[in-house]
Order: structure tokens, then sequence, then C-alpha cells
């Protein structure tokens, strides 16, 4: 299961991916392979006595590196240290929790930086948290040269205020492991340049950025899976300012917000509607990073869209996937009345594809664009176009084909 996003961006001093990978501990695959440990060394911060850095490098998963807990406490962070005695071409790291049944210092927040010398160390090529279950985490990052890597675990997975860590078994990977690091060029930055690969503990199905330059991102129920309608979604918040993802579950909204629609409104609330709870409007502001219950649409929708038009007000349609199938005409939003308007005369059915599915994927996911006098030209990607008009009863006129394009979604 894996999950990614790259974005350039003004506001953003790197370009990052990020990345969640759920693996086997060992696993090959065709961009990395694991670089053999025989012969690595490794320190640590802290251990534990009976826990010590080397059952991190030893092969056994039922052996684990644990910082100190008796007789005193050692405080996070912490750090563990890979010698690999040579330098090699790596691009990524996996990480194998405790495999004992415990949690105690399962790893959240987190760097990954590498050295040539023991002495310089990188900028973080990796950052953001690890999600708390034993399931091996294995990321990457853009090809660069070290001999040494180095974890910092700044939060324990399992509570906020847990000062442990532990590992059961970290790998390295190298592109090609008999590759001459001596001889590695990276491309010239004149190129652009991939850099810090930033780690969600969820398997991202929507996200938003907010008008101060994070960005919110969520699954559903679960970090991994969906199901109807739950009541509650996992999030992440991305805060490029400090390297740092934080984890999240929502439940005051009783909202599962997977595959919803996604709005910035007026205010510079996010304003997400339907998906799993299909009639339910969720606002999350980004100023205090809080989330609400919103009103409820006229209509149950999910794989919709929707946009901001001129006056500040959101409209939506579509979204047969979930909530049942078919007239899912326009409604409106206004955050000043906290409520939602049906548009009869916004009628959908010019805008369907001709999808084998029919309906149910038919009306999902329109592209629509804002323009004046509260107008919305939806452009796709039914091949038939069309304006919309929000005012009133909200109407509608057909807008011709996409000259020999057909259908973008079928």
């Amino acid at each position: 299961m894996s999950s990614h996003l790259s974005r350039r961006s003004p506001w953003l001093l790197y370009l990052g991916t990020i990345q969640v990978f759920l693996s086997l501990a060992f696993a090959q695959f065709p961009w990395a392979a694991a670089i053999p440990r025989t012969g690595w060394t490794v320190t640590a911060d802290s251990f534990q006595p009976g826990n010590e850095a080397a059952n991190a490098i030893d092969g056994n998963s039922s052996t684990f590196w644990h910082t100190a807990y008796s007789p005193t406490i050692a405080p996070l962070p912490h750090y563990i240290q890979l010698d690999m005695k040579k330098s090699y071409i790596v691009n990524g790291v996996s990480y194998q929790p405790r495999q004992d049944g415990g949690s105690n210092g399962n790893i959240g927040q987190h760097t990954v930086t590498l050295s040539n010398d023991g002495t310089t160390w990188s900028s973080p090529v990796q950052f953001g948290a690890w999600l708390n279950d034993k399931t091996t985490k294995s990321t990457f990052f853009s090809n660069t040269t070290a001999r040494y890597v180095r974890i910092t675990a700044q939060t324990e997975a399992q509570g906020a205020n847990n000062p442990w860590s532990s590992i059961a078994e970290l790998n390295v990977y190298s592109p090609n492991v008999n590759l001459d690091a001596s001889t590695f060029t990276p491309p010239p930055t004149s190129q652009g340049r991939w850099e810090s690969t930033v780690v969600l503990p969820i398997v991202a199905a929507a996200g938003a950025l907010s008008a101060q330059g994070n960005v919110v991102f969520w699954s559903a129920y679960r970090p991994d899976r969906f199901d109807s309608g739950t009541g509650q979604t996992l999030t992440a918040l991305w805060t490029p300012s400090s390297q740092t993802v934080t984890q999240r579950t929502v439940t005051e909204t009783h909202h599962d917000m997977f595959c919803p629609g996604i709005s910035l409104d007026a205010n510079g609330r996010i304003i997400v509607t339907g998906g799993n709870d299909s009639k339910n409007t969720s606002a999350y502001n980004p100023a205090s990073a809080g989330w609400a219950s919103a009103g409820q649409m006229v209509i149950a929708r999910g794989y919709q869209s929707s946009v901001t038009v001129g006056d500040g007000r959101v409209f939506t349609i579509g979204g047969s996937w979930s909530g049942g199938q078919g007239g899912k005409n326009g409604e409106i939003y206004s955050s000043a009345t906290d409520k939602w308007t049906s548009l009869p005369g916004a009628v959908v059915a010019p805008m369907l594809t001709a999808d084998a599915q029919g309906v149910y994927r038919g009306d999902n996911h329109a592209w629509l664009f804002a323009y004046k006098a509260n107008s919305v030209f939806q452009a796709g990607p039914s091949k038939r176009m069309n304006w919309y008009n929000v005012s009133g009863p909200g109407s509608y006129t057909a807008a011709g084909t996409r000259a020999a394009d057909g259908d973008a979604s079928k």
C-alpha cells in the first residue's frame, strides 16, 4: 500500500515527496536493494541493557534496540547511527518496529540524515511520522552517497508524552550495491532537484493546502482502508516550516471524509463535503488546526467536485459514488448562514460521461472553474462542456465539446 504526493511551490524551500510503504522487512524493490549489513557497526545515544543498538542489525526480528528506561529514563530525542564501513550510493531506509507484541518505543516523528565522514551531516533526506503499528516502513529518497546513516526519533508514535524509542531491524537501500560511490555525480541543480521525502502515517486519499502554507491530508476511518460511513477520519498535518507531520483522529464532526469534495471558502476555511458520510460537511480552520461540523448538504454525495464562486459561496454538483445514484444536481453553501441550498436548475445530466458503469461514475470529479458573475465553467471530464450559473435556482448553458477529445473518464 502506498501513497505519494509531490509539489514544487515558491513557499517551499524544497521539492517534497510524501510516501508511505508497508512492506516486508527485507523486501527488494525494482529501484532499490538492501545493502548487505556484514561488518556494520551501530551506536546510539542510549540503550537498555539487553536491548543494545546492535540488535537493530542482527537479522533477528525478535530482538530490538530500546532506549534506557531503568533505573533512569533517557529523554527524547534519541538517535541510532549506522556505520556501513564504506560509502554507498543510497536511496532509502526501512524501519521494522519491535515484533514482540509491545508498542513502547515505536517511533513517530523522526528525521533521517546522512554523512560520508561521520562529522558533517546532511539536511534531513527524510522527515515525518511513522504509523504506530508493527509493519515495516520502507521509504525512499533521491540517490546520494553515505557511509553513515542516522535515525533521530523526536516522538514516540504510541503516545506523545512517552520518552522511549525502539527498533527491531534497520536496513539501508541502494539502487545498485555494486556501484562505486566515488564516481557518483548528482544531476545539476539547474535541472531542478528532488529533496526531502515527507513521511505520512496514513495513505492519503485527499489533502488541501491552507492559507498558512501547511497541508492537511486524510485517509478514512483507518490509515490504509475505507468502509461505509464510520463517523471518523484519520488526518496528518504537514507543517513545512518546522518539517513536522502531526497525526490526529477527527471524531468531533462525525464525518468519514474518504473521497469528498474540497473547497476553500472566503474565510480561508477548508470545506470538506460528503464522501463516506455522504451528506456531511466539515470545516477545517487552519488558524486553530481545528475541525468543526457544518451544515449538511441537501443531496448525499461522494466523489463530487466543488468550487468557490465569486461571492464566496461553495458550489457542488455530481457525486453518485455514494449516497445513492443519479439526480445529483447542483447546490450551494453559504458560510455566512451555514446552509446548503438546492439549485434544481443546475442540472447534472448535461455533464455526464458515457461511463461503462453508468451514472455511478458518470457524474464524478467534474472539472469546475469559477468565473465572473457567479458562473462556473465545467470543462470535463465529459467531452460536453457547460456553463453553470448559481444565481437564483441555478441554470446551465451548453458550451460545446472539447474538439475531438472524448470523455476523460469512462
